[in-house]
């Protein structure tokens, strides 16, 4: 009887000892636990809030990125619209013609519609003022043996007449008001490549300086150097001196005041 009251005594001892250890590990020990990940979660950002302020840091600047780049977009292709602006056509070409224009475009590495668009625009800016003013194409080496056959005085003669018969005229015609704008851009019209009468070119406007280029020798010089004084002298009313050589013409303009 007295081992069983002592059997009886330790289990209900062991029973105490466990159920104190369970409240140690519930009360003493999880409790805080759980109460100090509680105050590091209200300390620290929630999740939620780090996830959206990671997402809005890292879309923010790829959104303003975006809106200039289509700022740019729309500025870029605005000022192309401005400087130019192009219209539709549709046109039949011969079988000959399309045969030789493709033949064109393949020697030159290109397309049969870029051989059309400057054939187009030589005749527009070209070809309808060499008709009005009686121009006439003619080999190179025939123009060489021309020139050759004139004296320096002679060539000097032969500028007079055409800056009296021809810059008048054009500078009226095509750009209607006689000044020295006007003069400008009919240089600028015969300096293009399929004028081919010399390259052109325009110093610091305030240096009032221009550079004409040529290869074709002294007196071609001596004969544009006539034109060329007359047209800014005697149509644009502006003080000029000039100089060349053999295949280049400068000039200094002076505006009176």
């Amino acid at each position: 009887m007295f081992e069983r009251q002592t059997s009886d005594f330790w289990k209900a001892k062991r029973r105490s000892l466990s159920g104190d250890l369970t409240e140690t590990r519930t009360g003493t020990i999880k409790d805080p636990i759980r109460v100090e990940a509680k105050k590091l979660s209200q300390e620290r950002f929630p999740i939620e809030n780090f996830q959206s302020q990671t997402n809005r840091s890292a879309i923010t600047p790829l959104q303003h990125e975006t809106r200039q780049d289509e700022t740019e977009t729309n500025t870029q292709s605005e000022q192309r619209s401005t400087l130019q602006r192009t219209v539709h056509r549709e046109m039949r070409l011969d079988e000959e013609v399309a045969g030789i224009i493709a033949e064109q475009a393949r020697q030159e590495h290109t397309t049969d519609v870029q051989v059309i668009q400057r054939a187009v625009d030589r005749y527009a800016h070209w070809h309808l003022w060499e008709e009005k003013f009686g121009f006439i194409s003619v080999p190179s080496s025939m123009e060489h043996k021309l020139m050759s056959l004139l004296s320096e005085g002679q060539a000097r003669e032969l500028g007079k007449h055409l800056a009296e018969t021809f810059a008048q005229d054009f500078v009226r015609y095509v750009f209607k008001t006689p000044n020295l704008a006007s003069v400008l851009a009919a240089f600028r019209y015969l300096a293009r490549p399929y004028a081919n009468f010399f390259s052109l070119q325009e110093h610091n406007p305030e240096d009032h300086a221009l550079s004409f280029f040529h290869d074709r020798g002294i007196k071609v010089s001596i004969l544009w150097e006539e034109i060329i004084s007359y047209a800014l002298s005697e149509i644009a009313r502006v003080e000029v001196r000039i100089e060349h050589t053999a295949n280049q013409i400068t000039v200094h303009y002076t505006i009176p005041k």
